[in-house]
């Protein structure tokens, strides 16, 4: 929203006219507003939505994505940080690629391959700022996507759980092959897990339909909520194969809840009770609920439709109790006790189904009017944007606030007893048009055709105005990879629902789809079942604040402590930090009293990689080295396990056929432009290594020499004369000697490229390996002017000696992720003469700047497939003002 706009909306409420014995004065009341506006102005957070360029994958594809970071209390682009950390997580919770995004004005971009090594399963997608790291890992952006394979696997399962009251779950998993033929008669060895520990190993042999049952108990039904069934498949007698299948939830028990309006239930005051019924799975449950006194008289009878969830109206008398009978999905029943009402208080209610406007009122009991003045407030995100005080002469106490003067999002009303403590609390949601980008595009009718190249025109605008901004653009084949529309997230959910509300939101694009009076109530109903969980008030005024543990990250820092040998800090010692990426970077500083040090505001890429060297003030190289390593945030449960899908494959079998079809029209080459090279014939692998930086691959070198090897050698120099052939030494230096032309050595240590002077520093007995490289085919990729050592020093637990190599040490940090470009084919003008192409994402921009008019476009080819294609366009301008466009169009 705009300053201006800001600015108005202040002085609407201040001078608004309140009815209904409401008085614009607040001075009581004051002190508590001053304070709320300095705490906000220190506490700021952040948020993230990711914008993917579809909702699943299969191995082998990428994963594009653009990052956007808003600041929650100005809701614009925040410059609180610089760098945003991106994992993909596995169905272990255990981090299977970890990426540093550099962020401008709160946004950036990346992507992650899915390599053939990953499981098909269901994968969690969670980002985060080291800022945000202070709030707690539950204010992340945390997703939960499906992988699928079917082109490397020759087993397919499906599997069905059945729950019983005695706490057993029998589980029936049907192993075939891609065509359906099921393994009969085949032993499976399995292994269960329950919240990670392994409970049962065991084993089986399916049946003639390929199925085996597996029946386990849970140890304890209130802390077992998730787990996995590993099994192993003998599909002959020299082959195995393991596949994951999740237990996505351990009961078929449902969890009743009930949401007293404003918190609390006061006697003999109307008031509006909302139920919720969710399943181990994290889902909403249909139920009937019948409400009873205790004289067995139905007062209320509601049923639970919309994911679980319903309301009621309800008047609780002075000296009833009342019982909720539930009679669940299979016909069993189950008694509840409503909450106690208390014997008076305050009410609060809302009213937010008209569209125009948002209807508030208090209801006072009889016992407390008169007692003092009352105060309401109404904030976003944690901003107060509206305060008054009211008398608590009349029992009812009511007004109107226009919901076009309020910003998008989640709205918190508090209402304050006379004594300044908070009494009741609601939250309703204002979806308003007003600071949302308007996105207008080109028709793409005329385009509808396959190869045809495709250029997109769109124009911003905010309030009639032109505005520029920065957008992200997918373009997929939806007949391919058809989009879960209500699951889906974007930059309205996660940015102004899901990311400030505890628990899991199911199906969150529901509620942005449409914005009729169902919709409205609908997503009224959700803001009464979920909590608000950015502010807590008792907090707030007991002073207790979020300490600051994590600072806001701007650059890369790499820093360290120096000692000598008996652990006493070393000062004024010189650290040399030396690193390479085609050309050798030294940069020194000094030690402090504590021998600390520290390389400030550093930007390097995700491939480079660092030697550390110390000595003590007096030139000493007998030093230890430590590096500050930084800390990794803990992986809790995924508390997106609604979305937990337990059979993955098969839900996404059409989409997995069409990549297999395409990963086939790959490998032929009939996709990407393909270059025909020379035969060249690869140097066999003389000598086993395993680990090393070889860019060509561990051990494929002309002539190896292992640690074992050295063990005689005076020198390194020593060792390379004597037993790599052709190389020779001038001045000390080695090297080989070709047309009377002497070429030093290229020589990479751990990854890394140094002088040949800085080897002097390594002890021969922590060398684990060295691969010489000296045929095209091998330096062709170091862009070498001659022969190439690439060396690798021993782990830290191989090595015998105290310091391996004396004030020497090898640093690899995560460095920034450097996104790659998406590849768009180009084809040729005969269609007929253009290849197949099964791709689903036909096209995919990161970052596309509209210019001062708002005008913007992007160029690419269709595909030489026909289908349904869906254009999103996401985005934000400089204000916080946020986009959205979806567009379709058919390819015949």
């Amino acid at each position: 929203m705009k300053k201006t706009q800001k600015i108005k909306l202040i002085v609407f409420f201040l001078c608004f006219v309140l009815v209904s014995g409401f008085i614009a004065q607040i001075d009581p009341f004051e002190q508590i507003l001053s304070e709320l506006e300095e705490y906000n102005k220190n506490n700021q957070q952040e948020k993230v939505h990711l914008h993917l360029d579809k909702s699943y994958y299969a191995i082998g594809e990428d994963i594009w994505f653009k990052a956007y970071v808003l600041n929650t209390v100005t809701a614009q682009p925040s410059q609180i940080s610089n760098t945003l950390y991106v994992e993909l997580i596995n169905y272990k919770d255990s981090v299977t690629k970890k990426l540093r995004i550099p962020l401008s004005f709160g946004m950036g971009w990346g992507d992650f391959n899915l390599k053939d090594s990953l499981d098909e399963g269901n994968y969690r997608i969670r980002a985060y700022t080291q800022w945000m790291r202070n709030a707690g890992p539950e204010y992340f952006y945390d997703k939960t996507i499906k992988i699928g394979n079917t082109s490397l696997t020759k087993v397919l399962t499906n599997t069905r759980y059945i729950y019983t009251n005695d706490n057993k779950i029998n589980s029936t998993i049907k192993f075939t092959q891609k065509n359906g033929t099921p393994y009969k008669s085949r032993e499976v060895k399995y292994e269960i897990f329950l919240d990670n520990e392994k409970s049962i190993n065991n084993k089986g042999f399916t049946n003639e339909q390929g199925e085996i049952n597996i029946e386990f108990v849970r140890k304890d039904p209130s802390t077992s909520h998730s787990g996995r069934i590993v099994t192993y498949l003998s599909i002959s007698d020299k082959e195995n194969f393991s596949k994951v299948i999740p237990i996505k939830l351990t009961s078929s028990e449902v969890d009743i809840q009930f949401f007293p309006e404003g918190g609390n239930l006061i006697e003999n005051i109307p008031c509006k009770i909302a139920v919720k019924a969710v399943g181990s799975d994290g889902r909403g449950k249909k139920i009937e609920l019948s409400i009873k006194d205790q004289a067995a008289t139905e007062v209320a009878n509601v049923v639970t439709e919309h994911y679980g969830m319903a309301s009621f109206n309800f008047n609780p008398l002075n000296g009833h109790t009342y019982t909720g009978t539930v009679t669940f999905a299979d016909g069993s029943k189950k008694d509840i006790s409503l909450p106690r009402a208390l014997p008076q208080g305050y009410a609060l209610s809302i009213n937010n189904s008209d569209s125009s406007s948002v209807s508030i009122k208090v209801i006072i009991s009889e016992g407390l009017l008169g007692k003092g003045d009352i105060k309401l407030i109404a904030q976003h995100n944690n901003k107060v944007i509206y305060a008054t005080k009211a008398k608590s002469d009349k029992q009812i106490i009511s007004l109107n606030l226009p919901k076009e003067k309020m910003a998008s999002g989640i709205i918190k009303i508090t209402l304050f007893g006379p004594d300044n403590s908070p009494n009741c609390e609601r939250i309703f949601f204002n979806n308003s048009h007003l600071d949302k980008l308007n996105l207008e595009m080109e028709n793409l009718a005329s385009v509808s055709k396959r190869i045809a190249r495709t250029t997109t025109r769109f124009k911003v605008s905010h309030t009639g105005k032109y505005t520029p901004g920065s957008f992200s653009v997918a373009v997929n084949n939806i007949s391919k990879a058809e989009p879960d529309e209500l699951n889906e997230s974007n930059i309205f959910t996660d940015l102004l629902l899901t990311s400030d509300l505890t628990g899991y939101v199911e199906n969150p694009n529901y509620y942005f789809l449409r914005n009729d009076r169902q919709t409205r109530d609908r997503l009224d109903l959700l803001m009464q079942t979920q909590g608000w969980r950015r502010f807590i008030w008792k907090d707030f005024l007991k002073n207790k604040n979020t300490p600051i543990v994590f600072q806001p990250e701007k650059l890369i820092v790499i820093s360290g402590t120096v000692t000598s040998y008996n652990g006493k800090p070393v000062e004024n010692g010189k650290v040399s930090l030396f690193s390479s990426s085609g050309n050798i970077f030294s940069i020194d500083t000094l030690t402090d009293n504590n021998g600390r040090f520290a390389f400030k505001e550093m930007f390097f890429g995700d491939s480079v990689k660092f030697a550390v060297q110390a000595r003590n003030n007096k030139d000493n190289k007998k030093v230890d080295i430590k590096m500050d390593e930084p800390s990794m945030e803990a992986i809790g449960k995924n508390k997106n396990a609604g979305n937990i899908d337990v059979n993955v494959n098969e839900s996404l079998a059409q989409y997995l056929k069409n990549s297999d079809n395409y990963f086939e029209e790959l490998r032929r080459g009939m996709i990407n432009n393909s270059i025909s090279l020379e035969t060249v014939n690869i140097v066999a692998k003389k000598t086993q290594v395993t680990e090393s930086d070889n860019i060509n691959g561990p051990g494929m070198a002309d002539n190896i020499l292992l640690g074992s090897d050295l063990e005689k050698c005076i020198s390194i120099v020593h060792c390379l004369i004597g037993k790599l052939p052709g190389v020779t030494v001038r001045g000390n230096v080695p090297g080989t000697t070709r047309r009377s032309f002497f070429t030093p050595l290229t020589v990479y240590l751990d990854g890394i490229k140094v002088d040949w002077g800085y080897m002097e520093n390594i002890t021969i007995d922590d060398i684990k390996s060295i691969e010489f490289l000296r045929s095209i085919g091998l330096t062709f990729v170091y862009k070498a002017d001659g022969a190439v050592a690439v060396i690798t020093l021993k782990k830290p637990k191989e090595r015998n000696s105290h310091v391996v190599t004396p004030g020497l040490l090898a640093h690899n940090p995560l460095g920034y992720h450097t996104a790659r470009e998406f590849y768009s084919p180009k084809y040729e003008p005969n269609i007929n003469s253009s290849p197949n192409d099964y791709r689903s994402t036909i096209y995919w921009k990161p970052n596309i700047i509209t210019d001062k008019d708002g005008n913007a476009s992007f160029e690419y080819h269709n595909a030489n497939e026909p289908g349904t294609y869906r254009v999103v366009i996401e985005g934000i301008d400089a204000f916080g003002n946020l986009g959205r466009k979806v567009y379709t169009y058919e390819v015949k």
